[in-house]
């Protein structure tokens, strides 16, 4: 996974798959932002086809934290198979969903 800097936010281009077992390695990898200073997320979807019932779970873990650190975590341009999950599961609800790196950016203000 690569990330780039925006503002005072990290864009993290999320890989095509998360499966079961990546799930742990992607929580630490997420919780590293956080030890760098880092308390806003933008996960990049876009290539995202696949994600494993446990990365949801690391997606409300990891966005509780960052909004307790003064942040969060936003999810940028779900293809609408995974949207569709992230509303079914109601994290739609807690992270925002958004389709731009501006609305993205602006959810942390």
């Amino acid at each position: 996974m690569q990330s780039e800097v925006l503002g005072d936010a990290r864009v993290v281009r999320v890989k095509e798959r998360l499966y079961q077992h990546d799930a742990h390695d992607f929580e630490d990898f997420l919780r590293s932002f956080k030890e760098q200073g880092v308390s806003k997320l933008i996960l990049d979807f876009n290539d995202v086809s696949h994600v494993a019932s446990l990365a949801f779970g690391v997606l409300a873990t990891i966005h509780n934290e960052m909004r307790e650190a003064g942040g969060g975590l936003v999810i940028l341009r779900p293809r609408e198979d995974i949207r569709k999950l992230l509303e079914m599961l109601r994290l739609d609800k807690v992270i925002p969903i958004v389709a731009s790196r501006a609305e993205a950016v602006q959810k942390f203000y």
